[in-house]
């Protein structure tokens, strides 16, 4: 077999539509859901296909000889070797004629392919170097040895795992994986290498029990090694995490005693990959407490695995599920006095040998039984439409194609290496997936009480929210009120404040053209977009004046400027996108107003609202809408020009004087020209000094030069709407003469 291995190809099937769960597809879907059976019969026929194709999988040895063409391969061992079930040393020469010996197909046990012998055996094969291999060291990755070997290269030994007497006796017993190097002194290019192996059996499987068995290049057989601890590492690493967190979910829930036989599963599957893997001897060498591990993992699996199912599915423990249990408990017991022996310093191989023959196979039986028995309650629960059921049923897919599988290519029927683990892993995450979900399920019932009282005290809340929604918490604040509930009829303050009116214009021409749903949809889009950002800069909306805006800001008039700046930019690029949609763009008026204002509640004991009275409240409704003569987008009453901290960080131009409906003083008021289009930004901040020249001469009643300055505005701006009703002014007043009142009123 290749070091290629091929990726494993999860055949995903798309959901399908719902149908109405008729009594046929109800019955039809009951074993297995829609797709799940054949998607998994797809996966599975393409895994036994790559298997059997593969030529990356077909390097392998061939009636005890391995050809090796190409460095950039590693070779598998697997095959046909020869063997003999004897011990002499002439064994390891490579001028030893082994022809007459019986085929063995490695890497198996020979106790389990019937070899009834206890003692060393020895395994033989030759393989042969093409040219390229010249000068090239070599090294061996050599896979999990029953109890202890010797490798031998062309008579030489390169490398041993535990000690075998001369005699053959067991000294030590090491099963660890490693890799032996092969210098590129000790091979043969182009003429057959011989390989010996002595192996000494403990009585317990003997000879090869994984398939972890490659020969190449030095540096890709260590890479593949270190790959495979890694790996090894990940499994366990991921069963003790798995296995511990759900033993402490059990500690704090243990009346779900689901979580307990879970968590141990786990930890067996991390003792059992602790046992027959590499990593065990970090931390302590010793072969039997690995088989220890090893064996405890294999025998009480099926223990807990009947026990989680049970209790998963709140079953009743059937007489012929808690046999199983009584008989794993009785290997289990017997395995632990056969290690009395071992601890003792005497035969080691009596009883050992006994379980690994002859009750290992009784094991391998609970744990297939443990399976289908999880197996039957969990489609049983498919009926009930248990989501999790599903989930156990993919699991169980996984863990029967990749058993399969490995017991194909343990068979010798295809040339591959066994996924066993990861289809265990596969399946116990679809058991942890599983316990998510009846948490979740669990869960909900107590969230769906806790809702209920929830929707009570929620529905009291949205009360008092909605009745909140008709006055604004700042006003409610400027009052010194913490709670609507609070607000008496006649509370009132005095404060000094900015005063924004904002207008959008041409809006009945606009509105005309939409059903009466298109004009609230479109006004509330609007407004629901001007109001963020009336409150970023600290103001907040008093009232919804049809397509207008009254906002007010109780700190510095700065705040009402950058807002109204801010509101313009943004529809700049809100109308590109409305161009684009064919809608037309639109365009809003600001004015903004400083002064003293009074707040308060008015009405009646039964209906009362908060409102805001002051004369800055209609001036600043007069300035907004100035913005229609004189086709500004913003404009600002001195007062508030006089109170911003920095009014040169704007730009702005004098726009007129004024006088208010009903008052007799003067009000000078200022276009800011920020929030403009860049292109008439420019040309309003370049003709600002001609501009604000001809306003002074208008001041004056200078007509004719003010007519002047405003027509050189014009040959640079001509759409300054300004310059046309100064202009306009300008001659009606020296046709008819000059006014008594010559600023203009609003």
């Amino acid at each position: 077999m290749n070091s290629n291995q091929p990726t494993f190809v999860d055949h995903v099937e798309k959901k399908r539509p719902l149908c109405p769960r008729t009594k046929s597809n109800r019955n039809r879907g009951l074993l297995f859901p829609d797709g799940i059976a054949s998607g998994f019969f797809l996966s599975f026929l393409l895994f036994l296909l790559i298997s059997f194709f593969s030529p990356e999988l077909k390097a392998q040895v061939e009636l005890g000889t391995l050809k090796m063409n190409s460095p950039d391969r590693d070779y598998s061992m697997n095959g046909s070797w020869y063997f003999k079930a004897l011990d002499d040393t002439s064994y390891s020469m490579p001028n030893y004629f082994h022809t007459h010996w019986s085929f063995f197909e490695v890497a198996k046990s020979w106790h389990l392919e019937g070899y009834e012998y206890d003692g060393v055996g020895w395994f033989r094969m030759s393989f042969i170097l093409s040219p390229e291999y010249e000068g090239k060291n070599l090294a061996v990755m050599i896979p999990y040895i029953e109890n202890a070997h010797e490798f031998f290269l062309n008579g030489r030994l390169i490398g041993k795992k535990g000690e075998i007497s001369e005699n053959g006796n067991l000294v030590v017993s090491d099963t660890r994986n490693d890799v032996y190097t092969i210098d590129s002194s000790l091979v043969k290019i182009g003429i057959p290498n011989v390989i010996s192996v002595r192996i000494r059996s403990a009585g317990g499987l003997g000879g090869f029990a994984l398939t972890d068995f490659y020969i190449g290049l030095e540096q890709n057989i260590r890479k593949r090694f270190n790959l495979h601890l890694i790996w090894a590492s990940i499994l366990f690493g991921f069963f003790a995490f798995s296995g511990f967190y759900h033993l402490l979910f059990y500690s704090v829930r243990k009346t779900e005693r689901h979580y307990l036989y879970f968590g141990i599963l786990c930890l067996l599957g991390a003792m059992q990959t602790f046992g027959y893997r590499t990593i065990t001897y970090w931390f302590y060498n010793d072969a039997w407490l690995n088989q220890f591990l090893n064996g405890s993992g294999i025998i009480l699996f099926s223990v807990f695995m009947i026990l989680f199912f049970h209790n998963f599915f709140k079953s009743k423990l059937s007489i012929l599920s808690g046999l199983f249990i009584v008989l794993a408990s009785v290997i289990y017991v017997c395995f632990i006095l056969s290690y009395i022996p071992i601890l003792l310093g005497r035969n080691e191989f009596a009883f050992i040998g006994l379980f690994w023959r002859n009750l290992l196979p009784l094991s391998i039986v609970n744990i297939f039984f443990s399976i289908f028995y999880g197996l039957y309650h969990t489609v049983r629960n498919l009926s009930k439409n248990r989501y999790e059921s599903k989930v156990l049923l993919i699991g169980f897919f996984i863990l029967l194609v990749f058993l399969v599988h490995g017991f194909i290519s343990y068979m010798g029927y295809i040339n591959h290496n066994s996924f066993m683990e990861l289809g265990f892993l596969l399946f116990l995450f679809s058991i942890a997936f599983s316990l998510s979900i009846r948490f979740s399920q669990i869960h909900s019932k107590t969230e769906t009480l806790n809702e209920q009282l929830y929707n009570k005290n929620e529905e009291l809340t949205k009360l008092y929210t909605s009745y909140a929604r008709f006055v604004p918490k700042e006003f409610l604040n400027n009052l010194g009120k913490h709670s609507i509930l609070e607000v008496s009829l006649g509370d009132q303050i005095e404060k000094e404040m900015s005063v924004m009116f904002s207008d959008i214009r041409s809006f009945t021409q606009l509105s005309e053209k939409m059903t009466p749903e298109e004009n609230f949809n479109f006004l509330n889009s609007y407004l629901k977009r001007m109001n963020p950002i009336i409150q970023s800069h600290s103001g907040y909306i008093d009232k919804y004046l049809g397509d207008g805006i009254m906002a007010l800001f109780q700190e510095s008039p700065e705040n009402a400027v950058d807002a109204a700046i801010e509101m313009q930019n943004y529809l700049i690029t809100y109308n590109e996108h409305r161009l684009k949609s064919n809608y037309m763009p639109i365009t809003i008026g600001i004015g903004i107003h400083y002064g003293k204002m009074m707040l308060g509640t008015i009405g009646s004991d039964e209906r009362m609202e908060g409102t805001v009275i002051s004369d800055a409240v209609n001036v600043s409704s007069r300035i907004e809408g100035l913005t229609k003569i004189y086709g500004s987008k913003i404009i600002i009453s001195e007062q508030t020009m006089y109170r911003l901290p920095d009014p040169d960080k704007y730009n702005y131009r004098l726009l007129d004087t004024i006088t208010v409906k009903g008052k007799s003083d003067h009000l000078c008021v200022y276009e800011i020209v920020d929030g403009s289009e860049p292109s008439l930004l420019e040309l309003k901040l370049y003709t600002k000094p001609i501009f604000e020249k001809a306003v002074l001469e208008y001041m004056k009643q200078n007509y004719e030069s003010c007519i002047e300055y405003m027509r050189k505005v014009q040959e640079i701006n001509v759409d300054d709407r300004a310059t046309h009703l100064y202009i306009l002014r300008c001659e009606q007043a020296m046709n008819q003469g000059a006014r008594h009142s010559w600023n203009n009123a609003v």
